[in-house]
């Protein structure tokens, strides 16, 4: 996402001198800028084409940089308005380099901030806002200098842009800054804008010096007003200047943008109040009936699109209806009046005269009349329920004289641009006549020369029809003579050919004969023939059964071959399924054969722990005697013999029962062999003979 730093505040009030100082520091403020004159001979530091482009944006809303205070609410919306973003990306792209810091500088971003916001979110830029103020009697006295202005339209304008570019920028990244401060401390002021908004930025010496000489305190020579006209500073101009004045160098809080709020809200009570401006907007409907009487009904209007209401009493016939669009001057077009009446049908009327001061081709009406009026007559009185209107209001209050001008004059340009193209559809239509007269001789000319050549046939065709009637005299008398000929001659020809009949008749009798002995051996052929046939027909007959039984053959072997795959197919899955059956057996064998197992080698197990303990209970018995024997060996050395008799007695009982012991282990051993060898059998693997394990034990 890029970042621009957008430098807003009211004319006079030290912006170009913030943005030259941008400037320094490396951000960019665009290709073309406006150039220095006398009124700011450092420069402006301002794109000159977004200021062109700012001016038109406040046209469209019918305001100028001098005159904000009548913008309709929430104007950014207008379609027309939303319409411009794709022109200013067009400028952006055109004017700013695509990897630059951008930086924005216009007074009149100040009252325009709803739009760029707008316009930065669709270009993905992330707007840093400084809002620098000054004294708003320097900012008069500046004014006055340069442009004339009142000191009271100056006061005006100050509030107006410093209340919107703190309502317009909450919620955003911002900054105040106090003109004489910067003026004081240019680089302290710059340390504060790149510590506010984190801007990676140093100051070296060397770029603080080119400030310091950029920045001419010797050109601030409006200190103020008088103080008799400083006497006149209304009390909330002095109050926003105080409380912005806590801000320098920082943000507001949520107490000041209260203090804000409550000022700004009486400043602007009061400017409507005393321009005889109500705080709402209102339409107000009168409807006359049959007896002269008039009841009136008000609904609250909006600027745009309005679809306006109206449930009337029905007392009373209807003969006049009078809409009042706007208790301001207004423009605005009617789109629609609807009636219902009491019997529920619907019916369109029509304006029949208002007080508009200009009637536009578009149905739009300008009232520069502070009570606007449209009558509608209705043909004859009916009684009526609803009144309904589709209006839209372009334009309230003060501004409607500058829509007015600007209505007018369009339509004056219209009016020339249709002279201008009729003067040249003249011109073209002129020349055109001019080309075609040359061709015009030359065809009439040509059309002579036609007639002539006609004229000569003519007398040509008259001479050839003279002549050829002399031709068809002698043709006629010659057609006569060989008509004679002719006749002469088909009688001739007629008796030529009745010889010729004659011959023919003859000729036709041989024919016929000639034909009849054809026939015959035809016949006799055909007999032949179908004999043949017949013998055929034998042979085949004779191969088809051969066919018929060969196919038999074929089939009873193929039967007996389906039921020979039938059968074998059955044995397949016979000893499929007994395949199965064993192997499940042989696993259940096994299972049995390892749970056996277990159950061997948990009894084994079993009688080693009962043998180790038999042990054990022995080997400290044979010690609590050692211990005994040792202790009473002096006193009891006659008795120490009987007891090595007692104790090679114990041995040998135990020597019996560990051997024992050994057999009956060998004989659970060769059970676990014999059930090993029988798993061996099923499973191939190879294991230890009993002779093996009693071995391997000993």
């Amino acid at each position: 996402m890029r970042e621009a730093i957008v430098v807003l505040g009211m004319h006079r009030s030290g912006t170009s001198m913030v943005s030259g100082m941008l400037k320094i520091m490396g951000l960019d403020p665009g290709k073309n800028l406006w150039a220095p004159d006398h009124a700011n001979v450092k420069g402006y530091f301002e794109n000159s084409r977004l200021g062109v482009f700012n001016d038109e944006l406040l046209g469209m809303v019918h305001a100028t940089w001098y005159d904000t205070l009548s913008m309709p609410d929430r104007w950014w919306l207008d379609e027309k308005i939303t319409a411009q973003i794709g022109r200013f990306s067009e400028i952006i792209g055109e004017e700013f380099d695509a990897t630059s810091f951008l930086l924005f500088k216009d007074p009149r971003i100040s009252v325009l901030v709803p739009f760029y916001i707008m316009a930065f979110e669709k270009l993905n830029i992330r707007p840093l806002f400084i809002i620098n103020f000054r004294d708003p009697s320097e900012v008069a006295a500046s004014l006055r200098k340069r442009n004339n202005m009142a000191i009271s339209k100056s006061f005006l304008l100050w509030m107006d842009y410093t209340l919107k570019a703190e309502w317009y920028t909450r919620g955003q990244s911002r900054i105040f800054l106090r003109y004489d401060h910067v003026l004081a401390n240019p680089s302290v002021s710059l340390k504060k804008i790149f510590r506010h908004f984190t801007l990676n930025y140093d100051l070296p010496p060397a770029y603080a010096k080119r400030i310091g000489e950029f920045v001419d305190k010797e050109l601030n020579h409006h200190s103020g007003l008088q103080d008799a006209e400083k006497e006149c500073v209304p009390e909330e101009v002095k109050n926003l200047y105080d409380l912005v004045c806590s801000l320098n160098g920082k943000d507001t809080n949520a107490p000041e943008t209260e203090k804000v709020d409550i000022i700004g809200t009486a400043f602007y009570s009061e400017c409507r109040f005393y321009r005889g401006i109500d705080d709402t907007f209102e339409a107000l409907l009168q409807v006359e009936s049959t007896s002269g009487k008039r009841k009136t009904y008000a609904r609250p209007i909006h600027a745009g699109y309005n679809k306006l209401e109206f449930s009337i009493d029905p007392k009373a016939p209807v003969t006049r209806i009078i809409l009042n669009p706007c208790n301001q001057r207004t423009g605005v077009i009617i789109h629609k009046a609807v009636i219902t009446s009491d019997t529920g049908g619907q019916s369109e009327i029509f304006p029949s005269y208002s007080n508009a001061d200009w009637k536009e081709h578009d149905g739009c009406l300008v009232f520069e009349s502070e009570t606007p009026e449209i009558n509608y007559y209705l043909e004859a009185p009916v009684i009526v329920t609803n009144v309904a209107f589709s209006l839209t209001y372009l334009v309230f209050a003060d501004p409607v004289y500058r829509f007015a001008i600007e209505q007018r004059n369009d339509f004056i340009t219209e009016l020339s641009n249709r002279e201008k193209e009729s003067a040249e559809q003249i011109r073209k239509d002129t020349r055109e006549i001019e080309d075609l007269k040359p061709k015009i001789q030359s065809g009439l000319e040509e059309l002579d020369r036609v007639k002539t050549e006609h004229a000569k046939k003519e007398e040509e065709y008259r001479q050839a029809i003279s002549f050829s009637r002399g031709e068809i005299e002698t043709m006629t008398a010659l057609i006569t003579k060989n008509e004679e000929a002719y006749k002469a001659a088909i009688e001739s020809g007629q008796s030529e050919i009745r010889t010729l009949t004659d011959t023919l008749k003859k000729l036709e009798t041989v024919y016929q004969e000639s034909v009849n002995s054809r026939q015959q051996e035809i016949d006799l052929l055909t007999r032949q023939l179908e004999k043949s046939e017949s013998q055929g027909r034998l042979v085949i007959a004779s191969k088809q059964k051969e066919i018929e039984s060969l196919s038999a053959s074929i089939a009873k072997l193929d039967v007996a071959y389906q039921e020979s795959i039938k059968s074998g197919r059955d044995k397949i899955e016979q000893l499929t399924r007994q395949l199965a059956e064993n192997e499940t057996r042989n696993k259940h064998d096994i299972k049995a054969g390892e749970k056996e197992i277990r159950r061997m080698a948990s009894l084994v197990q079993q009688t080693r722990e009962e043998m180790s303990l038999a042990l054990d209970r022995k080997q400290q018995e044979l010690s609590e005697l050692h211990d005994r024997l040792s202790k009473q060996e002096t006193e009891f050395a006659g008795v120490k013999e009987g007891l090595n008799r007692e104790l090679k007695k114990v041995r040998e009982e135990y020597e019996q029962e560990l051997a024992r012991f050994r057999t009956m282990l060998a004989e659970k051993e060769y059970e676990k062999a014999v059930i090993m060898n029988s798993y061996t059998w099923k499973t191939g693997k190879a294991i230890l003979t009993p002779l093996q394990l009693l071995r391997k034990r000993d």
